[in-house]
């Protein structure tokens, strides 16, 4: 059998016993401040998060840890875009249209990737079943990544889920 299924946090959803104490220790970070930082840091405090995240969730689950080569390429493409778009702001047509938005598409693909990556493994690690109100939803995290990912982190440090 797949070692994933013989772990104790990828079990089939039947065996999975719900246990949110395993991220009390996962900071609490207020939704609005997160908008307000992202905003004024211009996209830069969304990518501080999830690889803080990352860090948390890979030392709360380190067999499936989300890999450092990901997180690498993802800072590689994420350091290079603004700067693809500055020499061809500067140069004017030097760099090849579809080189650009072939970078921001990287980015914006890799973004959706890494919240999932950590929302499978919240939904593991706490042993949350699809029916649980403690599921991590992927249409919600979809839309509202990052957001919605610490929306249920702080909810659940709150213990404000029905038993």
């Amino acid at each position: 059998m797949d070692v994933l299924w013989e772990d104790k946090y990828f079990k089939n959803f039947d065996e999975r016993t719900l246990d949110v104490s395993a991220i009390k220790n996962m900071k609490s970070v207020n939704i609005f401040l997160m908008i307000f930082l992202s905003v004024i840091t211009f996209g830069i405090y969304p990518v501080y998060w999830f690889y803080n995240k990352s860090k948390e969730v890979n030392g709360l689950y380190p067999i499936r840890k989300i890999s450092n080569k990901f997180l690498n390429f993802f800072l590689f493409f994420f350091i290079i875009d603004p700067g693809i778009n500055i020499i061809d702001y500067l140069q004017r047509a030097l760099i090849n249209e579809t080189v650009i938005k072939l970078s921001s598409n990287i980015i914006g693909f890799m973004l959706l990737f890494w919240v999932f990556f950590i929302r499978n493994r919240m939904n593991a690690i706490i042993g949350a079943k699809p029916s649980d109100q403690q599921w991590f939803k992927g249409v919600l995290t979809f839309f509202f990544n990052l957001f919605y990912i610490q929306h249920k982190i702080n909810k659940l440090n709150e213990n404000k889920f029905k038993s």
